[in-house]
């Protein structure tokens, strides 16, 4: 019984390794564009010039500033400076956040930051999981 126990813990944890692997963002901007375009999103970059490795992409399905389906996603040179915009992102988003309701943009349709590799986004679930599908 603990064999087929511990069995089944090894498969439950390899099946949502594979799934958290699987689930991730776009190497660089221009596949993120592609992917969020093939999506049916309007996808707006700025970078320097689209092969940067660096830059913001905003990508929504509708020109409302109400819609529900939309993501702001930053790409960043190296991990390390995610993680450093991530922290003060998360530190200041209750401000940014609570600035949306101007807008008539519920805050928990936006969601909380997120932190991927080299990415940091936030937005609507929906867009989210177009996102890192």
């Amino acid at each position: 019984m603990k064999k087929r126990a511990k069995w089944l813990a090894l498969a439950a944890a390899s099946a949502l390794g594979c799934m958290t692997l699987a689930a991730c963002a776009p190497t660089n901007l221009d596949k993120a564009y592609k992917k969020m375009s093939a999506e049916g999103y309007k996808v707006d970059i700025i970078a320097e010039n689209k092969d940067d490795d660096e830059g913001l992409l905003i990508a929504r399905k509708s020109e409302s500033l109400t819609e529900r389906d939309v993501i702001v996603a930053c790409l960043f040179e190296n991990k390390e400076d995610a993680k450093e915009f991530y922290e003060e992102v998360k530190y200041n988003a209750g401000i940014f956040l609570a600035s949306l309701a101007i807008y008539g943009v519920d805050a928990e349709d936006v969601g909380s930051p997120t932190r991927d590799g080299k990415w940091v986004y936030f937005g609507s679930s929906d867009a989210i999981e177009d996102f890192t599908d």
